[in-house]
C-alpha cells in the first residue's frame, strides 16, 4: 500500500526560494498509529515571504493525474498524498467509467485502502483527480465523505480527455467545510510537458493571490 510519492530535487537560489525538509503527517483519527515520512523539495513558484504549505491529494487511474500532482510538488515544494482504493480499478480498463457511474448514483463508495491525513498543517491543499462520466471519480468522492477541511483553502484540478461536465459542481457539492478557491482542468491534448507546467503554473499563482485575499478578507 503506497499512499504518498516521495519527490526530492535541488534547486539553485537564483532568485528562487525553496524549500527543504522532512514532512510528517500523522493520521487524522487517534486510534490509527501508523505515520508515514515525506521529503519534498522543488522550485517553488509560490511568494517568498511567508511561503505556503501545500499538500496535493490525487487519484490517478492512467497516470495523468499523478503527473500534475508531481509538477504540482515540484512547483510548490508540496507534498504529496495519493488515495488508492482496495477495489482494483484497473482491472476494470474501459468498463471503470461506468462502474463508477453507479457507485455515485447508489452512494456505494469505493473503500478506501489509505488512511486519511493530518491536515492540520498545512496552509493550502490541492485535490486532483480524473473526470469518470463527466464528474468525479468515485475514490474522490470517498475521500471527500471522509475528510473535513476546518476551514481551509481547498482547490481541485480535473484532468480529461473530452471535458469535464458537471466535475466542479459535484466537487463543490461534496467537499465539507472547505474555503473553495477557483478550479482548473488540464486536458490531455497539452502539447508536451513545458506547456503544462506553464499551466499549472499560472494556475498556483492566482490560487496564492485568491488564497491570501480571502484569508485578508477573514481577519478582517
Amino acid at each position: 500500500m503506497k499512499a504518498v510519492s516521495k519527490i526530492t530535487a535541488s534547486v539553485a537560489l537564483a532568485g528562487i526560494i525553496t524549500i527543504a525538509g522532512i514532512i510528517i503527517f500523522p493520521p487524522c483519527f487517534a486510534n490509527n498509529t501508523k505515520d508515514t515520512t515525506v521529503a519534498v523539495v522543488g522550485q517553488n513558484v509560490l511568494p517568498p515571504v511567508n511561503p505556503v504549505k501545500v499538500l496535493i491529494i490525487y487519484y490517478s487511474h492512467s497516470g495523468r493525474t499523478k503527473e500534475v500532482a508531481e509538477i504540482i510538488a515540484q512547483q510548490t515544494s508540496g507534498t504529496l498524498y495519493r488515495i488508492e482504493t482496495v477495489k482494483d480499478y484497473s482491472s476494470i480498463s474501459v468498463f471503470h467509467a461506468l462502474s463508477a457511474k453507479k457507485e455515485l448514483e447508489s452512494g456505494n463508495l469505493p473503500e478506501l485502502a489509505t488512511v486519511i491525513p493530518d491536515i492540520s498543517g498545512y496552509d493550502l491543499i490541492i485535490i486532483g483527480s480524473p473526470v469518470w462520466r463527466h464528474t468525479v471519480a468515485t475514490p474522490v468522492v470517498s475521500f471527500l465523505a471522509q475528510c473535513d477541511f476546518g476551514g481551509k483553502p481547498v482547490a481541485a484540478y480535473a484532468t480529461n480527455k473530452g471535458n469535464v461536465g458537471s466535475f466542479f459542481t459535484l466537487f463543490e457539492e461534496k467537499v465539507r467545510n472547505a474555503r473553495l478557491l477557483p478550479g482548473e482542468e488540464f486536458h490531455n491534448n497539452l502539447s508536451g510537458k513545458d506547456e503544462l507546467s506553464q499551466k499549472i503554473s499560472k494556475w498556483l499563482n492566482n490560487l496564492t493571490s485568491e488564497s491570501a485575499l480571502q484569508a485578508e478578507q477573514t481577519s478582517e
